[in-house]
């Protein structure tokens, strides 16, 4: 049972009250019902006196009967909620769309702070805010507009969201010493459909050891890392937003379609037969030409005569 004044439990001539409980409770939720009926039919352009009147008696009726059995907070907000309506019936304010919102929202409190005081338990239901706003309208005042939620910072990756609250993450495994050991991330999206979906980047080649996944998923992160580390030790894992220009190789899935390297840029592989480096081209042979022999230079015509007449 939750919180009760010994005052509202016990009057003073001693009659023990718990026995009325039950039915102050059953009453109670009659009455909500009742004013929530009503609120939600009610014109704001023209609204009925008599179904304002019907409100009104519906929160004085709850009040009366919290106010008796000491449920305090009870009694509280809907003293506060029969001011208000007070004040409309007599048309010392006139009603308004909000006005109709912060209603049928005491209406669920009130509902949270029953069931509470019924025995469900939990904490106390706080209806600070609540209250600040009846009393600001009972005053007449505009109640303040909801606080936009704050934007992340320009500099910090935002991690792709869809629709249906589905995240693309990069999933990070490793240094293994067997790198084969990470596709069991992969069997475990296939056995678990609900999981989301899986690919492995970089063609699927480590890297010093590491390997790299697309992960689509609607987890959160502690629940896909519960899973994950069946297969690897948590330390060996990270997720992280998935951003562009993650892919190290042209074709990786998901990679920008923008980045088909160019022939000046093949010299990135450190080591011969490094994964996915290019095969390396045959080198074309070099044919060399034998030195072709040298013609002997003929001796002028007028030095033959001379030596024929020498040899006469």
């Amino acid at each position: 049972m939750g919180d009760m004044s010994s005052e509202g439990a016990h009057l003073n001539a001693g009659i023990d009250l718990s026995q009325f409980y039950q039915v102050f409770f059953e009453e109670a939720g009659e009455n909500l019902e009742n004013m929530e009926q009503l609120l939600l039919e009610l014109d704001i352009e023209a609204a009925d006196d008599e179904e304002l009147n019907a409100i009104f008696r519906c929160a004085h009726s709850i009040k009366g009967g919290a106010a008796t059995f000491g449920f305090a907070d009870v009694a509280e907000l809907t003293h506060q909620m029969e001011t208000l309506l007070d004040k409309l019936r007599r048309h010392e304010l006139a009603l308004a769309s909000e006005m109709i919102d912060v209603l049928l929202a005491a209406g669920d409190a009130l509902k949270a702070q029953l069931a509470r005081h019924q025995g469900s338990g939990g904490a106390e239901i706080d209806t600070t805010e609540l209250l600040f706003n009846i009393r600001a309208l009972v005053e007449g005042e505009s109640l303040p507009a909801p606080s936009a939620p704050a934007t992340a910072a320009a500099a910090q990756p935002a991690v792709a969201e869809k629709h249906d609250g589905r995240r693309e993450l990069e999933l990070t495994v490793g240094p293994l010493d067997n790198p084969k050991q990470a596709d069991n991330l992969l069997d475990l999206f296939k056995e678990i459909t609900d999981l989301g979906t899986i690919e492995a980047l970089d063609a699927g080649q480590p890297a010093d050891g590491m390997r790299r996944f697309r992960v689509s998923t609607t987890s959160s992160d502690s629940d896909l890392l519960d899973l994950f580390t069946f297969h690897v030790s948590r330390e060996q894992v990270k997720l992280a937003p998935l951003t562009a220009g993650y892919g190290f190789h042209y074709g990786a899935p998901g990679a920008p379609a923008d980045t088909q390297p160019t022939e000046d840029d093949l010299g990135y592989g450190f080591f011969e037969d490094a994964p996915g480096a290019p095969a390396k081209a045959e080198a074309a042979p070099v044919v060399v030409e034998a030195p072709k022999p040298v013609a002997k230079a003929a001796a002028p015509k007028a030095d033959a005569k001379a030596a024929g007449l020498e040899s006469s």
